[in-house]
């Protein structure tokens, strides 16, 4: 298996664990009660928690990637 191989499956992993985290957690200003006034939207999150999504993302795409590895490696799948 090539780096440039392992790069691109982390890469794509990262960003669909990302998409796939990124809701978890938000509350926006309508569900916390707090009106719309001063020109906020209600839809809008009040704290995102990025950073910490982006750290449990790159863990588990670390996870997902070194599994996609030993399955190439050991011959768990056989893709030809």
């Amino acid at each position: 298996m090539n780096v440039i191989n392992l790069f691109i499956v982390f890469m794509v992993s990262w960003w669909l664990i990302f998409l796939m985290v990124l809701p978890f957690g938000v509350k926006n200003h309508y569900e916390a009660g707090v009106d719309g006034k001063d020109g906020i939207e209600m839809a809008s999150p009040i704290k995102p928690h990025l950073w910490r999504k982006i750290w449990l993302t790159t863990f588990f795409t670390i996870i997902v990637t070194l599994l996609f590895w030993a399955m190439m490696e050991y011959d768990w799948v056989k893709i030809t």
